[in-house]
């Protein structure tokens, strides 16, 4: 793969490499060439099994010249469902080091839309042979080992994706090298040199949301959610880019909350591929910023302008009336306008997030993460508050 990666490299037309920054080719083909963990759901193993005859070694054929060299016999079909996330291509790699065992998968199925990723494993075996311990046992054995096989993998992957960004680095630059010489060559020579107008920067790829496959339940209703680094990536991202209406506050004190939520919506909607909505109805009403999966929110956000803390916790009750699942992540986003002592807004949400939830940890001068129980449900959720200061 390093040489294929070198190669596009080296091939990149003068125009377009040269009209885009270097920073922004090095964090595409990254992301272009990162390779993801393949990691297996054990937890979502599904199994079917279809009854038919199956053709067994008659042991009485190597005695007896007229007897059938096979026999149909009453059998069964079992087929195992096993659910993944990462790079399937990690199944076709050979590690080192590696055992001789032979890992055999009738089927890869990539995860579309909402169907998760899965390996499709199968075996026969007589009907006189067959209970739930031999099947699972069958099956266990080979999903062990396949595991094992590609742990050895992953870790090669870890080291590539390490060497990743420095072997971009170098290629960048010496293709960067080779378009200067070349330009230097052309100048010598009064080679008149003619701009494409129609030449744009390219697109980064955007980051997916991988969302891991449900665990069973008592009442066998799926939980989704999205990862904990995702929402904390999420965070992160949206921390940055009102941090940024903090640097020019006159420009946006005027917005209003669908305002501001418009730009933070956009904002998201550019590292992640179309998952994030704004005002998509949900349970109890509508919220500022989704992001869906099958038809449910996995991640809630609202945007408000202060006005107190007796509709800061009217706010947060919203969020929740707004859930529909029990691992929901949610998030409140605070814009102070009219409070010129932003240090005071701070103590009196502290003071709130205190007596409203508890596990209270500070992400940072004006932000809270706590978790707090839905009064409707019951149920824990998870709640991040941001506050931001637009006062001018």
């Amino acid at each position: 793969m390093q040489k294929e990666i070198r190669k596009e490299i080296e091939s990149l037309p003068d125009e377009r490499f040269t009209n885009t920054e270097q920073e922004a080719w090095i964090e595409y083909f990254v992301s272009k060439y990162e390779v993801d963990p393949f990691e297996i759901n054990e937890d979502g193993i599904e199994y079917s099994i279809d009854e038919h005859d199956i053709r067994v070694y008659n042991t009485w054929h190597s005695m007896i010249s007229y007897e059938p060299e096979y026999l149909l016999v009453p059998g069964l079909s079992v087929v195992c469902r096993v659910p993944f996330v990462g790079e399937s291509d990690l199944l076709k790699l050979t590690p080192n080091p590696h055992t001789l065992d032979i890992f055999e998968v009738d089927k890869i199925v990539e995860g579309r839309n909402s169907e998760t990723a899965h390996l499709i494993l199968s075996e026969e075996m007589r009907q006189s042979d067959a209970s739930a311990d031999a099947i699972q046992k069958r099956f266990s054995g080979r999903v062990s080992s396949l595991k094992e096989e590609v742990s050895r993998n992953n870790a090669e992957a870890v080291r590539f994706n390490a060497a990743l960004p420095g072997l971009v680095e170098e290629s960048i630059r010496k293709r960067a090298d080779q378009l200067d010489r070349l330009h230097s060559l052309k100048r010598e020579l009064k080679i008149p040199l003619r701009a494409n107008r129609e030449t744009a920067p390219i697109p980064i790829k955007k980051k997916k949301l991988v969302f891991p496959a449900p665990k069973p339940s008592e009442d066998r209703s799926p939980s989704y959610a999205i990862k904990d680094e995702d929402y904390e990536n999420i965070l992160d991202l949206i921390d940055k880019q009102c941090s940024t209406f903090e640097l020019t506050p006159s420009s946006y004190s005027s917005l209003g909350e669908e305002q501001l939520r418009d730009i933070v919506l956009a904002m998201l909607n550019t590292h992640y591929e179309q998952m994030a909505t704004g005002e998509t109805f949900r349970k109890s009403g509508k919220t500022d910023i989704s992001i869906p999966f099958e038809g449910h929110a996995a991640f809630i956000s609202e945007c408000k302008i202060w006005h107190g803390e007796k509709a800061l916790r009217k706010a947060i009750d919203q969020l929740f009336s707004y859930s529909t699942w029990r691992d929901v992540k949610v998030s409140l986003i605070v814009f102070n306008r009219d409070n010129k002592n932003f240090p005071s807004l701070l103590d009196a949400i502290d003071s709130m997030v205190n007596d409203y939830g508890y596990k209270v940890n500070k992400r940072g001068e004006s932000s809270w993460r706590f978790y707090a129980t839905n009064k409707e449900n019951e149920q824990l959720m998870q709640v991040t508050i941001q506050a931001f200061d637009l006062f001018c």
